[in-house]
């Protein structure tokens, strides 16, 4: 294959390229573009073996890491600062308390049982003649014979001697949460004041 015919500046006039440097000539402009697509088709594919990569870079791992750890120790400090439970400020903070924490229904229980055990206060708390039966047994188990009436057990100790023992005993704590207060107020149960000081800070109240 030949050229298209040129004129030579120098000389006025017109020749062929050689054929053999034409072809030289191609075969080197033949190479360069196979070497460029190579290297081209070499980087698409490092790129799409970066891409299909369940597992990036390190630098990029060790950045994200890096960013979690700076969120995960922010985020403890701010529910460090969040008191877990408000203080009873009325009766009706513990009578919703009672819906969410069974183990303070068994804590009061308990109370109330140790109400029925002590002389010196009025026959009028406690549980009432209703509930002195099944609140009693309740009490019993829980207690599982503390000379003070101290709770011994745990919410999954009781659920599995009584299936129903929690619900009647948030029944119990429900009926008597008014009663619970005043225990918790006046701190007349060491006990039960002890408990609830720990799991429920008290302010001062008027």
């Amino acid at each position: 294959m030949y050229c298209d015919l040129q004129t030579d500046k120098g000389y006025g006039r017109s020749f062929e390229k050689d054929p053999v440097s034409q072809s030289i000539s191609k075969g080197k402009h033949l190479s360069v573009c196979t070497q460029n697509y190579g290297d081209a088709d070499g980087r698409n594919k490092n790129k799409k073996r970066k891409l299909d990569s369940p597992f990036p870079d390190k630098a990029e791992n060790s950045s994200d890491s890096s960013d979690e750890s700076i969120t995960t120790v922010a985020i403890e400090k701010l529910l460090s600062k969040i008191p877990k439970n408000k203080p009873f400020n009325f009766d009706v903070d513990m009578l919703a308390a009672f819906d969410k924490d069974d183990e303070l229904c068994l804590h009061a229980v308990c109370a109330l049982h140790r109400l029925e055990k002590c002389d010196k206060l009025p026959q009028s708390q406690g549980f009432s003649a209703i509930d002195a039966t099944r609140g009693s047994h309740l009490a019993k188990f829980l207690t599982n014979g503390d000379p003070k009436g101290k709770l011994q057990k745990s919410v999954d100790e009781l659920q599995q001697y009584d299936s129903k023992g929690i619900d009647e005993c948030r029944k119990l704590a429900r009926n008597y949460y008014r009663q619970l207060f005043q225990m918790y107020k006046k701190e007349e149960d060491p006990l039960f004041k002890e408990y609830m000081f720990k799991k429920y800070p008290k302010k001062s109240m008027s």
